[in-house]
């Protein structure tokens, strides 16, 4: 799974209202670990997919009451390398979901 899958599943377990605190401890550590193997040298329309992908991970658990604060300076870390790259001036490659949304407008 990517980042953004993540972030998916773990909306979708929210929307689910399950009591399976387990999955989404799993879900948020997975993103922690990719956060911490994270690197400038990604290319811009990846990280704004990883960025998406691991604030709907953590937006979700907060969600339901289960945010792991462990995972959150990884995770910060990461966003903060993605922040400080995007700004940067790199142009932007589009994701597809921006694709489909500056279609639809």
């Amino acid at each position: 799974f990517n980042v953004r899958d993540l972030g998916r599943l773990a909306w979708s377990f929210a929307n689910l209202d399950a009591e399976k605190p387990h999955v989404i401890d799993a879900i948020q550590h997975k993103v922690a670990s990719k956060a911490e193997k994270m690197g400038s040298e990604h290319g811009r329309g990846f990280l704004n997919e990883f960025a998406w992908g691991a604030l709907s991970t953590l937006w979700a658990s907060a969600f339901v009451g289960h945010l792991a604060w462990r995972v959150r300076n990884p995770v910060t870390s990461a966003l903060r390398l993605i922040g400080g790259t995007l700004d940067t001036g790199m142009p932007l490659k589009a994701s597809p979901a921006s694709t489909i949304c500056m279609q639809n407008q």
